[in-house]
């Protein structure tokens, strides 16, 4: 039943690209325990096991370490740490603004390329970071009602905005277009979800985060049934939006097309292309979701106690009861995702038999492509970091400013 057609580029499977990918092609399976492994050990490195020191003392002696090891350690991981303000918004555009300047200036051939790219996929996400930044500085000073909001908010922010990149990204290869807009929006607005549960009020907002996600899995479930698919979508489609664009007079309803189109995007009438894109939608959702809640679990215990653990949102100035509230509740949610991911497969297996076939065919060869492992990897690395950064500007970890909440803390 692997239909090869779905293959877009099957030589990335014989050619590795990257350390990630070398690594995939030496360890098979056995890769991927390690490129989970490797970003835990780096935060516990870098942020538990190298002291930072008195963060109050401005003499060098006493910030030296965090100056030459932990800053350049971070910097060197991802350029992105100086999101963490708003105000690092600005750093941050200018640093992307003299990569891409740089590119455009050295390869005129492809100006258009990188400009193109820059437009499409670099505003976009610096717009999502900038959004994630104002949802961590609100939700952290917020009453538990207010909380509970924010996650409705952030859950229905991220499924509209995964579906504008889908589109933006038009332009782009099928399998990298699914990556960035369903695995790299997910991801980050899941990391930062979840590690902010130190700040949740009430234990009541752990169950409005639940309610949420699961709001968020069960549609994308219910976009893949045929009563979807062929009755709700289509109206919508055809009168809602055409109404919205102001496409009078308004086309008849287009008949499903079951044609087999594997490069389709899912924006037409065709069936199959629709169900696809659907279901790996959902397949990067619960992905991102059950290793945002793992990395909590790893790290969380580890910045807690470790050597300094007063600086942290996980340390000592959160009391026991909250801290094992975010820890059972990410471990009771990794479960309930495991058994969503299990009856998504099982609905998928049960009714829609040809698109269960063409979407395995899909992840065989995604997980085992050596290039596209590599892209994931970065991804999720890249979003842990960045998560962390955007918390640890409130705590002082990165910065000084009186408005922190680790000075508040200490000053009281």
């Amino acid at each position: 039943m692997r239909n090869e057609e779905l293959i877009v580029d099957p030589v990335h499977k014989d050619t590795p690209q990257g350390h990630a990918g070398e690594a995939a092609a030496s360890l098979g399976v056995w890769a991927y325990p390690v490129f989970i492994f490797i970003p835990l050990l780096f935060v516990a490195v870098v942020f538990a096991i190298v002291p930072f020191g008195n963060p109050f003392d401005r003499s060098f002696s006493g910030q030296a370490v965090f100056v030459l090891v932990t800053n350049l350690a971070v910097t060197a991981a991802i350029a992105y740490l100086g999101v963490q303000n708003l105000l690092g918004i600005l750093a941050v555009g200018l640093c992307v603004l003299g990569v891409y300047g740089t590119l455009a200036a050295t390869r005129p051939e492809e100006r258009a390329k990188v400009w193109a790219f820059f437009t499409h996929f670099q505003l976009p996400l610096l717009f999502h970071i900038t959004t994630l930044t104002l949802y961590m500085v609100v939700y952290r000073s917020a009453s538990a009602v207010v909380q509970g909001v924010l996650v409705f908010a952030l859950n229905l922010f991220t499924f509209i905005f995964r579906r504008i990149m889908l589109s933006l990204l038009d332009a782009y290869p099928l399998e990298l277009t699914m990556l960035f807009s369903g695995l790299w929006i997910q991801s980050l607005a899941d990391m930062v979800q979840t590690f902010s549960f130190p700040q949740v009020s009430n234990p009541k907002v752990f169950a409005a985060a639940w309610v949420a996600q699961s709001f968020g899995n069960v549609a994308l479930l219910i976009f893949v049934s045929d009563v979807w698919i062929f009755k709700l979508r289509p109206v919508i489609k055809t009168y809602v939006v055409n109404a919205f664009k102001g496409n009078f007079p308004i086309p008849p309803i287009p008949e499903p097309d079951y044609t087999f189109k594997p490069e389709d995007r899912g924006h037409s009438a065709n069936v199959g292309s629709y169900r696809r894109r659907q279901f790996r939608f959902w397949i990067w959702k619960v992905v991102s979701q059950a290793v945002a809640n793992l990395f909590y679990l790893v790290l969380s215990p580890v910045l807690r106690y470790g050597l300094n653990k007063e600086r942290f949102p996980f340390g000592p100035t959160l009391p026991l009861n909250g801290w094992r509230n975010s820890m059972l509740y990410a471990g009771g949610n990794l479960v309930f995702i495991a058994m969503v991911t299990a009856l998504g497969y099982f609905v998928l297996y049960k009714w829609h038999h040809t698109s269960f076939h063409e979407v395995r065919a899909i992840q065989i060869h995604e997980f085992r492509s050596y290039t596209y492992v590599g892209f994931v990897v970065a991804i999720l690395t890249h979003n842990l970091i960045l998560a962390l950064g955007m918390l640890l500007q409130h705590y002082c970890v990165f910065s000084s400013f009186a408005d922190c909440r680790f000075a508040n803390i200490v000053e009281t």
